[in-house]
């Protein structure tokens, strides 16, 4: 998925990044690529252990440029784009693989149990209604998936690298990631509240 020692991902760049920012939970649309305060001196590191989800960010491992075609095909496994990796871990699980429940709404799965038929609006009158809180709350199956930690990530792959932005969006899990960080949580500058994930 990448290379190591962990530069190597980033020795196609003219100049090294000089912030990089980790995000939690990606599902199929990488929100860190859409914040204007990302940059040319940037580099993203995302985490999706939903195999069809992380599959279709790497779809889109070319980036658009204004004017001219995106060129398709991919690059490195792991290359979303030109300045960012993804990986199909689940982060801060406390062991090296976790069950992954994946629910009716699949932006909702979590490495959390669902409340199921214990969420009063959980049955739907008809089939066709769309309702969020209740999909969210359904478990449709459940998955065993690799899990690593954030004390992993920042010891060994960014030994004394500062994180600029650690983005979280793992559904109830949150705490449990930031955690994970163990010693090197230092080592994190800004962990935004994000819950819908909007721009900050």
């Amino acid at each position: 998925v990448a290379s190591l020692p962990f530069w190597k991902n980033f020795e196609h760049l003219e100049v090294a990044p000089k912030r990089f920012w980790i995000e939690v939970g990606a599902n199929n649309y990488n929100n860190i690529q859409h914040y204007p305060d990302f940059g040319d001196q940037d580099f993203v590191l995302s985490f999706e252990p939903l195999l069809d989800k992380y599959a279709e960010l790497l779809t889109r491992s070319q980036p658009r440029i204004p004017g001219q075609r995106r060129k398709l095909g991919f690059q490195n496994l792991g290359r979303e784009n030109d300045r960012g990796l993804v990986f199909p871990f689940a982060i801060g699980c406390g062991s090296p693989f976790a069950t992954f429940t994946v629910t009716d709404h699949d932006s909702c799965s979590s490495i959390l149990p669902t409340m199921d038929g214990d969420y009063e609006g959980s049955k739907h009158e008809r089939d066709d209604d769309f309702d969020f809180k209740a999909r969210c709350a359904t478990g449709l199956e459940t998955r065993r998936v690799p899990c690593i930690s954030l004390e992993h990530v920042l010891e060994v792959w960014l030994p004394g690298q500062e994180i600029y932005i650690l983005k979280v969006d793992a559904q109830g899990a949150d705490l449990s990631v930031v955690q994970s960080a163990g010693k090197s949580l230092r080592q994190i500058q800004n962990v935004p509240c994000c819950s819908p994930c909007r721009p900050w």
